[in-house]
């Protein structure tokens, strides 16, 4: 009997009729929620804010493929999302940011983004993990032979608890085991773990991890040398002590991914050779489809600063303080080359400098129709600061006082 019959009355009297002498009726429930409409209801609520893999692994047990089967969104819910994405743009317009947005700098092809959901490492990894971890080159460097890796770690958890980060694939969702805290006497020292699995698709990241620690410990060893060498000491017997330790740390970390790159890319060489034949799970390797290769790094300081300029706008976090340093001043010149002085001096601090010298350099490129070489040229002379008039840094006495 639906809720609100019109002819409920009848039927309960009918039904009545049908009782037994002892007044007892049998119940006949019916209800229209059936096994599949509850996946249906449940995964269509959860989808809104988990990955179909964490549904599939702990709430159904199911494939990614099948949750996706029960999803039927809500269309007042995807009108509400539409609203809401339509506001925040209206909101940048205002603020004068869409611009920026539409402007910010291009992906070069010669990165790869292997963290990406929808990234070729991690599609095979969600249709075959043990076929994945073979073809994709996986590694895990491991200093005590016999040791558990990452890659044991990966097949007997079938990768239940794994993140893919740009530079590795982590087995314990970010978590560093105690024993491995202990063995490097810290947290997150991805570069020397022997769980961290990597991939031919990490080898860019890793190559601008290990530039990320050169400059790191390059910084370090100068400010530990000019220390030593002032006659005026700044830096007390414990300090040093720490700044020494500081340097060993840095440069374990240093030595970890230099092996990782050298070992990643050696095994791409094989592959991209012919030498690993075995099948794609989905697709080949990113970095094997574009026929990419590692790109030595430049002598020249203003090549190399472009260089990590690239790599810090596709890996914000492997930016080190000094390449932000340099940026800043980088984007500081170009604006004075540009004639835009009161920016170059300004004190104000921007919140990404890499991207912002992206957008000039992009624009003279292209207002100029300027090669790389020329473009290496122009930004190692300094001719723009030979037409600075001399200025009085100094204000004159009495001014605002009414005195001469």
């Amino acid at each position: 009997m639906e809720f609100l019959d019109v002819d409920a009355k009848a039927k309960k009297e009918k039904y009545g009729l049908e009782c037994n002498e002892t007044g007892v009726c049998l119940l006949d429930v019916k209800s229209k929620i059936t096994p599949h409409s509850a996946r249906v209801s449940v995964v269509s609520q959860f989808i809104t804010f988990l990955p179909a893999e964490m549904i599939g692994t702990y709430i159904t047990g199911q494939t990614p493929a099948t949750v996706h089967h029960y999803v039927k969104l809500d269309p007042e819910f995807l009108e509400i999302e539409q609203v809401h994405q339509s506001m925040v743009l209206r909101e940048r317009a205002y603020r004068n940011e869409l611009e920026a947005f539409a402007t910010a700098p291009r992906v070069p092809d010669r990165f790869i983004r292997a963290d990406d959901v929808n990234s070729h490492l991690a599609k095979s990894l969600r249709s075959n993990l043990d076929e994945t971890l073979t073809s994709y080159g996986c590694i895990s460097i491991v200093l005590n032979e016999g040791s558990t890796n990452g890659l044991d770690v990966l097949r007997e958890t079938r990768a239940a608890y794994a993140v893919e980060n740009k530079t590795e694939i982590c087995p314990y969702a970010n978590h560093c085991p105690p024993e491995v805290v202990k063995m490097w006497r810290g947290p997150h020292r991805c570069g020397l773990c022997q769980y961290a699995v990597r991939s031919v698709d990490h080898l860019p990241a890793v190559a601008a991890k290990a530039n990320q620690f050169d400059e790191i410990l390059f910084a370090l060893t100068e400010k530990i040398v000019a220390a030593m060498n002032s006659d005026d000491p700044r830096y007390s017997d414990a300090e040093l002590d720490r700044l020494e330790e500081e340097r060993l740390r840095i440069g374990e970390e240093l030595a970890g991914w230099k092996v990782s790159e050298e070992v990643l890319d050696a095994t791409r060489c094989r592959i991209a050779a012919g030498e690993e034949t075995r099948r794609w799970v989905v697709q080949a390797p990113e970095i094997i489809l574009q026929d990419l290769q590692r790109v030595a790094v430049p002598s020249n300081a203003t090549a190399y600063l472009l260089q990590r300029l690239q790599e810090c706008i596709v890996y914000p976090t492997l930016e080190s303080p000094q390449m932000r340093a340099k940026f800043d001043l980088l984007r500081r010149s170009l604006l004075a080359r540009t004639g835009r002085l009161d920016e170059a001096f300004s004190f104000a601090a921007p919140v990404s400098p890499a991207e912002e010298c992206a957008g000039l350099l992009r624009s003279m490129v292209e207002a100029n129709t300027l090669t790389y070489d020329d473009l290496v040229n122009l930004l190692e002379r300094d001719q723009h600061l030979q037409n600075f008039a001399p200025t009085h840094l100094l204000p004159e006495s009495g001014v605002g006082n009414g005195e001469k």
